[in-house]
């Protein structure tokens, strides 16, 4: 498959062909770093890209045993959640020199389950109200709304199947007064219909339940 089309496969497909073993992790991980490469200048997605850690993890992924129903899967992580040897800003440029030692439990959660930390992407400061850079994927000129702003931007765009995130407050920015700018309406962008609308409801679907699956398997280990 073309890089492209590899960046475009769903957690769920992406998943059941490293099961088959007709896909490769490494080939998944550099297809998504050659989308950011493309795309993250303008779209502003991710913080921080941890190629150098990403491939080696997916080049141990490919030849291990599976370790659970995330492996091989790429993965972008909120910088409000701590990635051992990564920066942790919260969205504060004061926070910046910040480098934990220890994933938080979310975090180790999916690595226990196989999956692969490509980087940590933009969050409103502290996950509350002033806007993150990130631009909405499908129109520049708008947002996608916050907290959760890289993550979300990440996946729309397709350059990781997967990301980690989370809503402290309504997922809307304000902008001048009377003015919101919300990730349904149009003044982010539009909304998509059709038969690509339905897709895309579907993958994310099959994503979500595979994540569920995840914490529920982690929360019966602990």
């Amino acid at each position: 498959m073309a890089p492209l089309e590899l960046a475009a496969l769903g957690v769920a497909e992406a998943r059941e062909r490293i099961g088959r073993g007709t896909l490769s992790p490494v080939a998944l991980v550099e297809a998504c770093l050659e989308r950011i490469a493309a795309l993250d200048a303008t779209v502003q997605a991710w913080v921080h890209v941890d190629a150098k850690g990403a491939l080696a993890a997916a080049r141990l992924a490919e030849h291990a045993a599976v370790r659970g129903p995330l492996h091989g899967i790429p993965v972008a992580v909120k910088d409000i959640f701590d990635v051992a040897g990564l920066p942790t800003t919260a969205g504060a440029p004061p926070f910046a020199h910040r480098r934990p030692d220890e994933d938080a439990a979310s975090v180790a959660l999916l690595r226990a389950a196989g999956a692969i930390v490509l980087g940590k992407t933009h969050t409103t400061q502290f996950a509350y109200r002033d806007p993150a850079p990130t631009r909405n994927p499908w129109n520049l000129a708008h947002t996608p709304g916050g907290s959760s702003s890289g993550s979300a931007a990440a996946v729309a765009a397709r350059m990781v199947p997967l990301a980690l995130g989370s809503q402290t407050v309504p997922a809307r920015l304000v902008a001048g007064p009377r003015r919101r700018l919300h990730p349904r309406g149009r003044r982010c962008g539009g909304r998509v219909r059709g038969a690509d609308a339905e897709e895309r409801r579907r993958r994310a679907r099959r994503s979500a339940a595979l994540g569920a699956g995840t914490r529920a398997s982690a929360s019966r280990l602990a």
